[in-house]
């Protein structure tokens, strides 16, 4: 089977420094998407550089930051007048899922992949921020939704324990492998036309530990098939520093996805770039 790798650049709209260095990582580096976070001051900008670009974009589905979009969300307890409450807050709230909960869940939702749509772009892909999608309560209303809206896959953010490239055994790893196993057969009757990649790659490689030689031994050693490298390249600003604690390591991230080093090994490892939409319909 051929290698196909789809590197998808998380928080598209977060600031104006988070846009341009997404951007450039696509133009100058090996970045072929984007998720876009829709709802914040410079979702429409990004999307506006994504249609100029010629970069895929898909929904980078907010549920523990910035504002909701409906008041349903702020109802339910999930979100206040200033925003989405933290995650350990939303968890909790999502621990008694009731009915009225639910509906508020499949209201942002529907909100969020439609106010993507109406940027005029393409879907891509569904992913979200702290990967929350994958939380039980929230995935089947995702996939529904996704199905619905065109999406034509949504991340599956689980990396293996051995080989080049292991993660190392953190809670995140731990919940996120375990709610992966419990959602895999909902992922599987979801009817999306691709549903996920067949590997994942970005847990470990992420701001110092995304370095040019981590990153070519990890491409040298990818295996067959469909892989999503996870990354978050920026070119840091205070935006994005009010929105996120996740900030100066993102230049560093910039840095090795635009080193040539890293574009002659794809070359010389016959490796594909692609993206969600257009595995549809290459060949294997």
């Amino acid at each position: 089977m051929t290698r196909r790798l789809i590197v998808v650049a998380d928080d598209f709209g977060a600031s104006p420094g988070t846009n341009a260095g997404i951007v450039a990582a696509h133009q100058h580096g090996i970045v072929t998407a984007a998720a876009l976070m829709v709802g914040m001051p410079h979702s429409a900008g990004a999307a506006a550089l994504a249609r100029e670009t010629g970069l895929a974009v898909g929904l980078h589905l907010r549920l523990t930051a910035g504002p909701a979009l409906t008041d349903d969300a702020r109802r339910a307890g999930l979100a206040t007048a200033s925003g989405f409450r933290p995650l350990p807050a939303v968890l909790g709230r999502l621990f008694w899922p009731h009915r009225s909960l639910r509906a508020a869940l499949r209201a942002e939702v529907c909100a969020q992949m439609e106010a993507l749509l109406a940027l005029g772009v393409t879907p891509d892909h569904v992913n979200s921020h702290h990967h929350v999608h994958l939380h039980p309560v929230v995935l089947d209303i995702v996939l529904e939704e996704a199905a619905a809206h065109g999406f034509p896959a949504v991340r599956w953010p689980v990396e293996p324990w051995w080989g080049a490239g292991t993660v190392r055994r953190t809670p995140e790893v731990w919940i996120l492998r375990l709610l992966a196993a419990r959602g895999r057969g909902r992922l599987e009757r979801s009817g999306l036309p691709l549903s996920r990649s067949d590997h994942f790659r970005g847990l470990r490689l992420m701001g110092k530990h995304l370095t040019p030689d981590a990153l070519i031994a990890g491409l040298r050693s990818l295996p067959p098939g469909v892989t999503e490298l996870m990354c978050h390249p920026a070119r840091p600003d205070e935006e994005l520093a009010r929105f996120t604690s996740y900030t100066q390591d993102r230049a560093s991230e910039l840095a090795t996805l635009t080193d040539p080093r890293v574009r002659q090994t794809i070359e010389e490892q016959g490796i594909r770039l692609t993206t969600y939409e257009r595995c549809e319909v290459e060949p294997a």
